[in-house]
């Protein structure tokens, strides 16, 4: 999966993404966030779907790249080299569209729980 995104070049849209949430959390949030929230994260996972904005976003970037390398190596079987090349082109963008979207969702939505995690714990 990994090597098939890798060898068209895709690899980059799912890991940008990543790299600017590292760098939104380093810069916004203390370090004790960090500490806070994986154990907040693993108490709420049978709690409530909404609190576990991480985990669905790693599934969520598991199960794209698992398809989009499915896609592609669909996409390799063609013979028509204009055709195909056409065909990755459409499918990069969808991906980065996506991605993208994604992206903004879990930053607005990761945000919130981040803030009310913090004020919950400087309310003690």
């Amino acid at each position: 999966m990994i090597k098939t995104l890798y060898k068209e070049k895709c690899l980059r849209y799912f890991i940008i993404p990543e790299i600017m949430l590292l760098f939104i959390f380093f810069f916004k949030f203390s370090i004790l966030v960090y500490i806070i929230l994986p154990l907040y994260v693993i108490e709420s996972i049978f709690d409530n779907i909404f609190f576990n904005i991480p985990l669905i976003w790693l599934l969520f970037k598991i199960t794209t790249m698992y398809f989009c390398s499915i896609k592609f190596k669909k996409i390799n079987k063609i013979e028509d080299e204009e055709k195909k090349k056409k065909y990755k082109i459409r499918l990069k963008i969808i991906i980065f569209l996506v991605n993208i979207v994604i992206f903004v969702i879990f930053t607005i939505l990761s945000t919130n729980l981040i803030n009310q995690i913090v004020n919950t714990i400087l309310s003690f």
